[in-house]
């Protein structure tokens, strides 16, 4: 019943995997609902016919039993196990269908589809603009206590670490009765067999009694070797050690279970920040707005634009966090029905546009614009061409040219990828631990059945005529009466598999991230006391002061830098602004610099201002974030290098 019921739980496992693969490009939530709806439909309509062959079959073999006891037995318990399941499956079958008839319609909620605004912005007409909500910093901070974050929960990482204890000294215990095992099998011999021979053995006699007798004689040669080269006892005791190793596994498989249960909540927050993350490169951060700057449209838009209401919907698998933290930085906000530029365009800049695209006016009202840029396919016919054009109409005279010089690195990508890996690597730790753990007791039961192999067909039977005048046959079997070259070659791959485990267990340690959570609120508050970017001898201070949280006191920094950046083209002096560096732009010159030729130069590691100030980002090693991560991979989230995600804080000016 057991294997019937682990077979029906892996068919299970199998259909849904697949089933979310066939799910196609459909987006996240969408195709993990519609597969799970597929999902149950179709397993219910297999199971049926599955659970009709077992009756079949256990028929088939209740008829051609022959009056077998243990057949008609086994036959008998089949047709039970058949019938439950059929019934559990039909029940299953009419209660959706009955009681629950909405799961045929299931479908995702989707945010409510907003009219896209258009044209002027008068406070006398009521509008509506809806963002999408990415609150990033709050996940990973939560929206009050640190100690409570969505992300790093040390409570549940504990725990796991507890079972993980409890799993340590069964392994141990596997590897005493492992070397137990091994030293019966020395007690295996080919002396322990006797010779056989269906003929009576005897040795012809010397001519004279003082000569020595002739050892090698046709009439003294045994057939074969009989009798088990192992002793009696030792065949007993291995398979007591079998049965002992059998039962710490099965102690250690339970653990197993409570293991993958508590692993898993680590694995689906790693899913949401990567979800989240995907969600603001789809919006990219020319359209995205932080919470500086969309503070800022809020204010801005109240103030002019009274009646407009704002719509903000978080997006899926975020609903868990009821506010924005305080002060956040890194929550993002994206667009739903299009955006608009806050900011002021050169008037010289307008009219050159519009002059050169043969517009009606020198300067065009925002509705104007509208209409302008509706009819431009007529003349224009392609984006590109735009494009290009509007680079021609900025540089006819030089006085307009604009030259963009980016101090500061904001290695955003990078940074998360280092959050990621805190947890990732502990998730991988846990699959090793359950991948070994699941291999090893098949590997030692191979070892068991490779005792087997000491048999006395190994050994060959070794006869010779001793003694002088009168001589006997003696016979005894030599040889190497088991398959040592096998049996030390498995020996040598499960001690590797224990000293994997014991390695894995001893290497599950999250005291980083208690010391990161500890120290977090202090390191904020330090950081963000000041509204000026910190000097290079400030920025050493601090990474000396907290040498065990190098990667929240980078985040720290680099979210003062997106603040200073946005705050400070609002407030102070415009011109600032965060490009990110894959969408560099002709011209734009590095924190060091120099001019960015290439996506490559994005990299923290290529910039020696980025560097200096993230050392923790000296070496590229941007793992979780990128392409063909099993978790990203399998949530089918579409991810990219960590330096998609970087940023540079740049400000352009005019050059006169």
């Amino acid at each position: 019943m057991k294997k019937f019921i682990k077979a029906i739980f892996c068919f299970l496992s199998f259909f849904l995997a697949f089933g979310i693969i066939l799910a196609g490009n459909v987006d996240f939530p969408q195709r993990l609902i519609e597969g799970t709806r597929n999902f149950v439909e179709n397993a219910i309509r297999v199971g049926i016919i599955l659970a009709f062959v077992s009756l079949v079959f256990a028929g088939f073999t209740f008829i051609t039993s022959a009056g077998n006891v243990e057949k008609i037995s086994n036959a008998r318990k089949r047709v039970v196990s058949s019938f439950v399941g059929l019934i559990l499956l039909l029940g299953g079958w009419i209660f959706l269908r009955q009681f629950r008839p909405e799961f045929a319609t299931l479908s995702p909620a989707r945010p409510v589809q907003i009219v896209q605004v258009t044209g002027e912005i008068k406070p006398a007409e009521a509008s509506y603009l809806a963002f999408s909500e990415i609150p990033i910093e709050t996940f990973l901070k939560d929206e009050d206590d640190i100690k409570n974050s969505h992300f790093f929960n040390v409570e549940e990482l504990k725990e796991v670490k507890e079972i993980l204890d409890e799993i340590k000294p069964k392994v141990e215990e596997i590897k005493v009765k492992f070397e137990e095992l091994k030293s019966l099998l020395n007690l295996c011999s080919c002396s322990n067999s006797e010779p056989y021979s269906s003929n009576r053995l005897w040795c012809e006699p010397p001519a004279s009694s003082s000569d020595p007798c002739v050892q090698d004689q046709p009439t003294c040669k045994a057939q074969k070797c009989l009798g088990d080269p192992c002793p009696k006892e030792a065949r007993k005791n291995m398979g007591l050690k079998m049965t002992e190793i059998a039962n710490y596994a099965e102690e250690i498989e339970n653990y197993l279970l409570e293991l993958k249960r508590k692993s898993l909540p680590i694995k689906e927050r790693m899913a949401r920040l990567m979800f989240g993350i995907d969600n603001l490169k789809k919006c990219p951060f020319s359209e995205a707005y932080n919470r500086d700057m969309f503070s800022f449209a809020i204010d801005y838009l109240r103030k002019n634009a009274p009646n407009t209401n704002w719509v903000v919907s978080r997006i899926p698998l975020f609903e868990g966090i009821q506010n924005p933290r305080k002060n956040s930085i890194a929550d993002f906000y994206c667009p739903i029905t299009g955006f608009y530029y806050l900011g002021t365009h050169s008037e010289e800049f307008g009219k050159a546009t519009a002059q050169f695209f043969g517009a009606p006016k020198d300067v065009l009202s925002p509705s104007e614009w509208v209409n302008f840029f509706n009819s431009l396919p007529k003349t224009v016919q392609s984006w590109s061409e735009i494009v290009e054009k509007t680079k021609q109409a900025t540089s006819v005279s030089p006085e307009y040219e604009l030259q963009t010089s980016c101090p500061f690195s904001v290695p955003f990508g990078e940074i998360i990828d280092k959050f990621l890996a805190a947890l990732g690597d502990l998730v991988l730790k846990i699959e090793e631990v359950d991948y070994n753990l699941a291999e090893i007791l098949p590997e030692i039961n191979n070892y068991y059945q490779l005792t087997f192999t000491c048999a006395p067909e190994r050994c060959n039977p070794d006869c010779r005529c001793i003694g002088t005048g009168s001589c006997a046959c003696v016979c005894n079997c030599i040889g190497l009466a088991c398959d040592y070259a096998s049996l030390n070659e498995q020996a040598v791959i499960i001690a590797d598999r224990i000293e994997k485990i014991k390695r894995s267990i001893e290497s599950f340690e999250f005291s980083k991230i208690e010391k990161w959570i500890e120290q977090w609120d202090e390191i904020e508050k330090e950081v963000r006391k000041r509204e000026t970017p910190l000097t290079k001898s400030e920025i050493d201070k601090l990474y000396q002061k907290y040498p065990q949280s190098k990667e929240i006191v980078a985040f720290e920094i680099m979210v003062s830098r997106m603040h200073y950046t946005i705050s400070h083209a609002m407030e102070v002096e415009a011109g600032w602004s965060l490009p990110d560096c894959m969408n560099y732009k002709e011209g734009s010159l590095s924190p060091d610099g120099k001019k960015v030729e290439n996506a490559e130069e994005c990299k923290c590691e290529k910039i020696q201002e980025c560097k200096n100030s993230f050392p923790v980002l000296s070496t590229y090693e941007c793992r979780y974030l990128a392409p063909g991560w099993w978790l990203a991979e399998f949530f089918g989230i579409d991810t990219s290098e960590c330096n998609f995600y970087n940023y540079f804080a740049c400000r352009t000016m005019e050059r006169k």
